[in-house]
C-alpha cells in the first residue's frame, strides 16, 4: 500500500514495479517524474511475470515520459494528465471514472494496447468505446507548467535536466462550488465541468460534500446525486453541480 504520498521530480520513474507486483497506491500525486508508474514485464521461459497495480484517487501528470507505462493497471477516480508521453501505455487497463486528458500533445493523446481494455464511466481524450464514457474538456482549474528555475530567460523544456514541474490545479471547474486548494475555501466559476455527477452510479459518494438544504453550499448547489469523475470524486474536495437557477 502506497497511499497520501507526494512523489515528485525524481528523474527516472515516480514508481518502479518489478517481478508480479500488486500494490495499491490510494490518493497520491505523482507528478514531474520521468515516467509516473513503470511497470515491467520480466519474461524467462514459458513465464511472463506481470505487475498490476490499483491506482486510486490519484493525480498522475506532468511527468516527462509516460503517465503510466506497462502491466496492467486498474485506476479508479484518477487523473492523468499534461504528461509529456503518453497519458496510459498499457495493455488491459481497466479503468472506471477516471480523467485521461491532454497529454502527448505531439501525437496522439491515448494509446492503449489492447482493444480488450475496459473503461467506463471516464473522461478520454479521443473518445473510447464503454459505458458512461465520455470526451470532454475537463475544465480543470488550472493547468500545470515546466520552469527552469536555473534559467528563467530559456523556454520552459520538459528535456532540460534542470527543468521543474509547476503542478496545475485539477479540481473542476463549476458555477456551483469548487475547492480552492491555495485558499482553502469554496469558490465558483462562469463554468461547469462535464465530469461533475458523471462518475459510475454505482460507486459510493458519501465522502463527497453534503449538499441537501440548510448546508452552507446550499445557495448555490443542490443535493449531491452521483460520484465525480477524476482524482478528487468520491473525496471532501469533490466539485458540486450547481442548481439549475445557477
Amino acid at each position: 500500500m502506497i497511499s497520501d504520498c507526494a512523489i515528485v521530480n525524481n528523474t527516472c520513474a515516480g514508481i518502479k514495479l518489478w517481478d508480479q507486483a500488486t500494490p495499491a497506491i490510494m490518493r497520491s500525486e505523482i507528478t514531474g517524474n520521468g515516467t509516473g508508474v513503470e511497470m515491467w514485464e520480466q519474461r524467462g521461459g514459458r513465464f511472463t511475470r506481470i505487475n498490476r497495480a490499483t491506482l486510486q484517487n490519484c493525480l498522475i501528470a506532468g511527468n516527462r515520459k509516460d503517465g503510466i507505462l506497462g502491466g496492467r493497471p486498474t485506476i479508479q477516480n484518477c487523473t492523468v494528465a499534461e504528461n509529456v508521453g503518453y497519458g496510459i501505455n498499457s495493455i488491459l487497463l481497466k479503468a472506471n471514472s477516471s480523467i485521461v486528458y491532454f497529454n502527448h500533445q505531439d501525437g496522439q493523446n491515448l494509446k492503449i494496447e489492447s482493444t480488450a481494455s475496459a473503461l467506463t464511466y471516464s473522461d478520454i481524450q479521443g473518445g473510447w468505446p464503454g459505458e458512461g464514457n465520455i470526451d470532454a474538456d475537463p475544465l480543470f482549474v488550472a493547468s500545470g507548467h515546466w520552469a527552469n528555475p536555473a534559467n528563467r530567460t530559456a523556454a520552459p523544456n520538459p528535456g532540460d535536466p534542470g527543468a521543474k514541474w509547476i503542478p496545475g490545479d485539477y479540481h473542476l471547474k463549476s458555477k456551483g462550488w469548487t475547492w480552492d486548494m491555495a485558499q482553502g475555501i469554496w469558490t465558483s466559476h462562469d463554468v461547469t465541468s462535464p465530469c461533475i455527477d458523471a462518475g459510475d452510479p454505482s460507486l459510493s459518494f458519501d465522502g463527497e460534500p453534503k449538499c441537501g438544504e440548510g448546508s452552507p453550499l446550499w445557495d448555490r448547489s443542490g443535493p449531491n446525486v452521483r460520484i465525480n469523475i477524476g482524482a478528487y470524486g468520491g473525496t471532501a474536495e469533490a466539485s458540486l453541480a450547481p442548481r439549475p437557477s445557477f
